[in-house]
């Protein structure tokens, strides 16, 4: 008898195990939720380069006119922010925000058929003003942070076009050729900026290689090159308030497909620059920006268009995003520009086809401190 129930339930264990391997497998559940910040009226593309702590959105869209225009999304609409007077074309690339509905957005406008012909520029609570120059007819800002710090790059006063120099303004000011101007890496000619933290310290490019000032300083050509993973190139694009950088850098290794040789983004901390990877099935990355989560958003991709929206962490490494929405949405997320201390990401992708702006949402957002950091 013992041994007709050790028999029957070793038979009805066998049966309840096979009856779990046969049933079908839950997806996980989406981590980010994605909002279609659309176009302005008249317009049929956008893309978003940067957000502000209370999940605005910056960018440029094709307006009515065939133009791009700068915008500015919050609230569920996109508004145009117009251009410079003289230029045909605008984008804006960075935002703080004092409250909701009340930012500072700065980047530059732009003439399409004129080559190097843009101005910096920036936009106060829905007024567009001329940011300056440090001397030169030609600048652009690419950034700000949540102090204030603007950094771009500027043509030089009786210089060429293609001569330009990195700047940093004064808190919430314009531009001042006297000051503002940071100089280059040992044996360049030009260096442009690209990110600035609240502690005014600078990212960017100069010389074909990454650099990070020191804070409140110019470029130290002694100190600030970041060098490269092994290639010969490196740019930075993001600095979160720890000062950490993160960028795309060539590496030693070339490409069998192109010939060329392979870039990975990369991570800057005091400990140098680290290779961040990439996802398996692509042989690029390119890291974009990072808060102060050190979550690293950006790019992988193959020969174009092949590219994905990727997103990096210490815990998970890098992943796609498109992996972490619902497949049922129609959206194939290209790139992420920007993510604030909230998780929130911008950048742009296509749904259903169309290249759109986005707004990704995680599932659960984290709080931070300040506002101001974002």
């Amino acid at each position: 008898m013992l041994r007709k129930r050790t028999v029957r339930a070793l038979i009805a264990g066998l049966l309840c195990a096979f009856a779990l391997l046969a049933r079908p497998s839950v997806a996980a559940p989406p981590v980010y939720k994605v909002v279609d910040l659309g176009v302005l009226p008249g317009g049929d593309q956008s893309l978003g380069f940067g957000i502000g702590y209370f999940a605005s959105a910056v960018g440029r869209s094709t307006n009515a006119s065939g133009h791009n225009e700068a915008f500015y999304w919050a609230g569920g609409s996109m508004f145009g922010l117009g251009t410079l007077p003289g230029y045909t074309d605008s984008v804006a690339e960075g935002v703080t925000e004092f409250a909701p509905f009340f930012p500072v957005i700065v980047g530059y406008s732009f003439n399409t058929l004129v080559p190097d012909d843009s101005r910096a520029l920036v936009s106060v609570f829905g007024f567009m003003l001329d940011l300056g120059s440090l001397g030169g007819p030609n600048s652009r800002a690419h950034a700000i942070a949540g102090q204030g710090f603007i950094v771009g790059e500027s043509q030089l006063a009786q210089a060429p076009p293609d001569i330009r120099h990195a700047f940093r303004t004064q808190p919430f000011s314009f531009l001042n050729p006297l000051t503002d101007d940071l100089g280059t890496l040992a044996g360049a000619d030009s260096s442009f900026a690209t990110a600035v933290n609240n502690g005014a310290q600078v990212t960017g490019q100069s010389g074909g290689h990454a650099y990070r000032t020191a804070p409140f300083s110019k470029i130290n050509p002694a100190t600030d090159d970041l060098g490269t993973l092994g290639g010969s190139f490196s740019i930075g694009f993001g600095i979160n308030q720890a000062g950490i950088v993160v960028g795309l850098s060539n590496t030693a290794d070339i490409s069998p497909t192109t010939g060329e040789p392979i870039d990975h983004a990369f991570l800057a901390d005091a400990t140098g620059m680290h290779d961040l990877g990439t996802v398996p099935g692509y042989e690029n990355s390119s890291a974009a920006a990072i808060n102060d989560l050190n979550q690293v958003v950006g790019i992988i991709g193959n020969a174009p268009p092949d590219f994905h929206a990727m997103i990096w962490d210490s815990t998970h490494g890098m992943r796609d995003l498109n992996t972490l929405i619902s497949p049922r949405l129609g959206w194939l997320l290209q790139a992420a520009r920007a993510i604030n201390n909230r998780g929130q990401i911008v950048g742009w992708g296509l749904h259903h086809g169309r290249l759109h702006a986005f707004l990704l949402r995680p599932s659960r957002t984290v709080p931070l401190h300040s506002p101001r950091n974002a």
